[in-house]
């Protein structure tokens, strides 16, 4: 990791207002680290600040002790007369930056299996090595993958790719550089539920505008073939309608991964989308929620990939209304912020299909 340019960033602002720190960790997409330092501070050069180059890390102490939050690498620099704003992604990003550079093709390899020979190919490159290490073994499922290198695929694209299928696997590389894989899905069925008691905001959406209930299929086959069809339950389409999608799947040479990929895509898109985000506020170094018993959530509590619990007991509003539900959900995106006044921001993405 090379020797520690700073401890604490607020060594250098001096005010816990004026970092802007904020990083983000998604389900199966790149996370991101934000903040911002002064420019006129003798640690805060060009070298040391390297974009492209330099690693960042970033720990949380809760009073018990250091704990990695983040990893990744700097790659943006935004200047802004003498405050620099400081953009970094996770060690994820660095696969959608590689191309699968050689011929790959496998009738019947183990999905797991196929990921890591991806990353083992692309890191014994010349100058091509990433520090990523293997953190899983085998799925126990085998399907066929072909790749051209003609094509510039990214291992960020086809990790997607093999990921997408109904009941695959859920993935992450860790502020550690380990690359992680959980079959079929990364997380917990968690103890806590979101409520008016605990909850410092609530929002939700409820979206239909990207619903789907009857799915096309492209496939590898000659111009002017048929596509294959996957339609939803006939009672969903009676109350929906006809609404056409279409999944391109001509990569896939596998018949039963294409049709897993069609019907993962039409289980997500069939009905309108419950999303509500959820935001807790709390003291640096403290719980999150500390409103009595039964209530309180600390910081480990609900990680990206668990299900919890949304259950509004609004005082407002009718039975039935916008705000009168209750449900599981799952936690899509996690973001953390130092706000004003040394609070905490914790927000979370949830999503009620994506279970």
């Amino acid at each position: 990791m090379g020797a520690e340019i700073i401890s604490d960033v607020y060594d250098l602002t001096g005010d816990i207002n004026d970092s802007g720190l904020t990083y983000t960790e998604e389900l199966n997409t790149v996370g991101s680290l934000e903040f911002t330092l002064p420019l006129d501070h003798s640690i805060v050069t060009t070298d040391n600040f390297d974009v492209g180059r330099r690693e960042v890390y970033l720990y949380r102490n809760d009073g018990t002790g250091e704990q990695r939050v983040f990893g990744g690498r700097l790659w943006t620099v935004d200047v802004d007369g003498w405050e620099g704003r400081f953009i970094c992604y996770d060690f994820l990003h660095d696969l959608e930056r590689r191309i699968i550079h050689d011929d790959y093709a496998q009738t019947s390899r183990d999905m797991y299996d196929i990921v890591w020979d991806l990353i083992s190919a692309t890191q014994a490159r010349t100058n091509g090595g990433l520090g990523l290490t293997r953190d899983f073994t085998t799925l126990g499922k085998s399907r066929k993958f072909v790749v051209c290198m003609e094509e510039r695929r990214t291992i960020l694209d086809a990790l997607t790719e093999l990921a997408s299928s109904k009941a695959s696997f859920d993935f992450r590389v860790a502020p550690d550089k380990k690359v992680q894989l959980y079959a079929d899905h990364r997380g917990t069925e968690s103890v806590v539920t979101f409520n008016d008691a605990n909850m410092g905001r609530f929002r939700h959406q409820r979206d239909a505008t990207n619903m789907e209930t009857v799915v096309a299929a492209i496939g590898p086959k000659e111009d002017c073939d048929i596509p294959s069809l996957y339609e939803s339950t006939s009672s969903n389409t009676a109350t929906y309608g006809v609404l056409d999608g279409t999944i391109d799947d001509e990569d896939i040479e596998d018949d039963n991964v294409r049709e897993d990929t069609a019907d993962e895509q039409l289980r997500l898109n069939e009905v309108p989308r419950l999303q509500p985000d959820v935001t807790l506020e709390t003291p640096l170094q403290e719980r999150l929620v500390q409103v009595g018993s039964g209530y309180d959530i600390q910081f480990n509590d609900v990680g990206v990939g668990d299900v919890v619990g949304v259950s509004t007991v609004s005082v407002t509003g009718d039975v039935g209304g916008f705000r009168d539900f209750n449900g599981s959900f799952r936690v899509l995106k996690k973001t953390v912020s130092v706000q004003k006044m040394g609070i905490e921001r914790v927000d979370f993405g949830l999503d009620q299909v994506i279970l």
